[in-house]
């Protein structure tokens, strides 16, 4: 792996450097949106060559689509959580519309994302569609024991 001694905060020295740039793109997601988020930029945050996040993700797409399913992945633990803390189905339902509230107001960058972007959600990727899949569930398993 590449790295280059920058000496930025934060940039990548040595480890994962896949987790590093989706930790990179996480904050350019925050800052510019999904639709104007750069793999050149998020490169050089991490301090490594622009050609270096090509070697985890083949595409700018690919990246955004790793982004769009570790954030499914946090919004069904999000839902988990609160599911959790209710047993009965009505007050169970409304705890995950809370969260859902919630983590929509916490992360607005992340639902435009996951819900806004045609080509992350067309994309075929298999632990994409395991982790949207995951956080549906959690949802409908909720409404079913309300419909009973």
């Amino acid at each position: 792996m590449e790295a280059m001694s920058s000496g930025r905060r934060g940039a990548y020295h040595h480890g994962n450097l896949r987790d590093a740039l989706l930790d990179a793109a996480e904050g350019e997601l925050l800052a510019v949106g999904p639709e104007a988020l750069s793999l050149r930029r998020i490169a050089r945050q991490c301090g490594v060559s622009q050609t270096a996040p090509y070697r985890h993700f083949a595409t700018r797409d690919g990246l955004l689509v790793a982004l769009a399913t570790r954030a499914f992945d946090d919004f069904a633990a999000a839902l988990r959580s609160a599911g959790r803390k209710e047993t009965e189905p009505w007050p169970q339902l409304r705890a995950l519309g809370r969260a859902y509230f919630d983590y929509a107001q916490a992360h607005p960058q992340r639902l435009r994302l996951m819900f806004g972007r045609d080509a992350v959600l067309r994309n075929a990727d298999p632990a994409l569609l395991r982790a949207a899949e995951g956080a549906f569930d959690i949802l409908s398993a909720a409404v079913g024991n309300v419909l009973g």
